[in-house]
């Protein structure tokens, strides 16, 4: 995906939705969140839960470029980025 001028802002707004100590990529999955090493969250669904949270209080909703950045952040690619755009754009869909 081409860069767009926005895209740095969404960025910095969505680097407060990860842990600061870690690859944003860490919350992919439970493995890659476990291997990733300590965390300030209990458990993996904690922190994918606030991940989420901070998300849609940062993209709102009908954000695609804002989703898109958080998406690749969260370390999808593909299709699998394009569903979390999805969810992420539609206000019922996280």
């Amino acid at each position: 995906m081409a860069s767009s001028p926005s895209e740095p802002a969404f960025k910095t707004q969505l680097a407060s939705c990860f842990e600061p100590h870690r690859d944003t990529g860490a919350i992919r999955s439970l493995e890659t969140w476990l291997a990733a090493g300590k965390s300030v969250y209990p458990n993996y669904n904690t922190a994918l839960s606030i991940s989420m949270n901070c998300m849609r209080s940062v993209c709102g909703v009908k954000n695609p470029l804002c989703c898109n950045t958080y998406c690749s952040m969260f370390g999808l690619t593909g299709n699998e980025r394009d569903i979390c755009v999805n969810k992420c754009t539609n206000p019922n869909g996280y």
